[in-house]
């Protein structure tokens, strides 16, 4: 099987997408990694095929008119210019995203890189693997990652609606966004207000977590909206082994 990984942001974000990818590739896939270009030695280092995906997580913050924004302290000003960078950044990435996934046969993606892969993904008709290393899934076990884990436990209730309402005021950020770059780069309609990425996940496609279940067991109540699949931490060369026994 032909497989692209996109992923978007630091080596954090990125190194644990290496190991899944090359864990795929001992499995016998052909794998294909887009990401920044501060990374492309180290994803052909591991045997993987790079593809390019403009930007970095650090450009919305370091470019120059950021800075000059920020020494105003104008907050207004300063939240036009990160919707501005933030659409520029978006555009990139869907077209970037479109590129990459030419000719494969199925798509892997998580967090930041799921804005766009998901949309490219529809464009193609291509299966979209939805891969994580944090467990952010709405669940009743906890709440939310984003959220102080020194919080008093406040019961099931509280765990699952924090987790969906920080999904949702994401989305809701990106949304207008998101919607413009699917329009003008792929010529589809405009996502509603629901936030998407549960909706996206292609029935009898499992989720993927990149974390220990001896740390993080899957929540009894994932199975009512996801096929979860915790298969351990993504660190070469231990994804190998797991992947080759799923």
């Amino acid at each position: 099987m032909r497989i692209v990984i996109i992923t978007i942001g630091s080596r954090g974000d990125v190194q644990p997408y290496i190991a899944l990818g090359q864990g795929l590739r001992k499995a016998g896939h052909t794998v294909r990694l887009a990401t920044h270009k501060d990374f492309e030695d180290l994803v052909k280092s591991y045997g993987l095929e790079f593809r390019l995906i403009r930007g970095s997580s650090q450009e919305m913050i370091g470019s120059q008119e950021m800075r000059e924004v920020l020494e105003k302290g104008n907050f207004v000003a300063i939240w036009r210019q990160m919707i501005r960078d933030a659409e520029h950044a978006i555009r990139s990435w869907m077209e970037d995203s479109l590129a990459a996934c030419q000719g494969m046969d199925l798509s892997i993606a998580g967090g930041v890189s799921l804005s766009a892969s998901i949309s490219v993904a529809e464009k193609y008709h291509l299966p979209l693997l939805q891969a994580y290393v944090f467990p952010v899934i709405p669940t009743r076990a906890f709440p939310s990652i984003l959220l102080p884990q020194t919080l008093p436990k406040l019961g099931g209730a509280f765990n699952l609606i924090s987790s969906q309402l920080i999904l949702q005021l994401g989305w809701l950020g990106a949304r207008s966004i998101v919607n413009r770059a699917r329009k003008k780069i792929l010529g589809l309609p405009p996502y509603s207000f629901a936030e998407p990425t549960l909706s996206s996940r292609p029935k009898g496609f499992p989720t993927l977590f990149g974390f220990s279940p001896s740390v993080i067991p899957a929540p009894a109540d994932w199975g009512r909206m996801i096929t979860p699949l915790v298969i351990g931490s993504w660190i070469q060369p231990m994804i190998g082994r797991h992947l080759q026994t799923c």
